[in-house]
């Protein structure tokens, strides 16, 4: 029991930062009025997370301990994925509102609602930082809590999975609730900072990556 609680938690307020890819994208479906497609998009992202924090607790550690390359490797591909989503975001035009007719067929044929959940289950499912981000915290919990059972693991990480959607489902009510506050000139900046944060976020990820992989290339010589 204490086990899940802790995980929505960590899921829940891991989540409230809008400095990863998801949170942006999520984000931005909400300034462009799209609630449903950020909730799919975000109920998407949430699964490979709890799957890798699971992962995490039942063998990642082991691994990291013997190939020494998976983690600064990770952290490249983490980061370069992360600067292209913030050139996406600094380049990306605010669409306009989706009428009521089209929003009719995307809910009758699943077009949109279907490409948003498998857009953020695959860039969340392709983001190997995860892999390491999970694995910290698995470290945390077991120092915390102690030995747990497999049961515990598995509650923990899916309820890390209702957290993260959880965080989301309240952003984009908050954002619909006070969106009459919201000027499409200042959506459109507000994205595009974000996406320059998000450049620098994975800029300052890579130049720990490279110096992390040059501390790995040294310690084989």
């Amino acid at each position: 029991m204490i086990a899940a609680l802790l995980g929505l938690l960590i899921g829940f307020i891991g989540s409230i930062p809008l400095a990863g890819p998801i949170a942006l994208l999520v984000f931005n479906k909400g300034i462009e009025k799209r609630y449903g497609e950020g909730a799919i998009l975000a109920l998407g992202s949430a699964i490979p997370e709890a799957v890798y924090c699971g992962l995490a607790f039942f063998g990642f550690d082991y691994l990291f301990a013997r190939y020494l390359w998976v983690e600064p490797a990770a952290k490249l591909l983490g980061a370069v994925l992360i600067v292209v989503l913030g050139l996406v975001f600094i380049f990306s035009k605010t669409k306009k509102q989706t009428d009521t007719k089209q929003l009719k067929l995307v809910v009758k044929f699943g077009g949109r609602w279907v490409s948003s959940f498998f857009s953020g289950l695959s860039i969340a499912a392709i983001n190997p930082v995860l892999i390491v981000t999970w694995s910290g915290v698995a470290a945390i919990v077991f120092s915390v809590l102690g030995n747990l059972t497999p049961f515990d693991m598995i509650a923990f990480s899916a309820m890390v999975g209702v957290g993260i959607f959880a965080w989301f489902g309240v952003m984009l009510l908050l954002m619909k609730r006070f969106q009459h506050n919201f000027k499409p000139e200042t959506l459109a900046k507000t994205v595009k900072v974000f996406g320059g944060l998000l450049i620098a976020l994975g800029l300052w990820m890579l130049y720990g990556g490279i110096m992390g992989a040059i501390v790995w290339g040294k310690s084989l010589s």
